[in-house]
């Protein structure tokens, strides 16, 4: 099973983590993180959103599940 998961925060690596121990193929999209990086799935460091559109195009093909982690600006007004 192939899986992207964006957001290197603590929900994306937490999913990253079981994800990868129950044997799937696991691609972490992620910005800037205190978190330690995993290593033994694949890692996709980006710096802006348009860089991780880009990334999940890039891996998207062939991918079995997608779950964004990422956390997002809430609307203020």
């Amino acid at each position: 099973m192939r899986v992207i998961i964006v957001g290197g925060g603590i929900t994306g690596l937490s999913c990253a983590y079981e994800l990868r121990k129950g044997g799937a193929d696991v691609t972490l999209v992620s910005g800037p993180t205190a978190l330690p990086r995993p290593s033994n799935l694949h890692f996709v460091y980006v710096t802006s959103a348009a860089e991780m559109a880009n990334a999940v195009k890039a891996h998207v093909a062939g991918t079995d599940f997608f779950f964004d982690g990422a956390n997002y600006p809430q609307d203020s007004g």
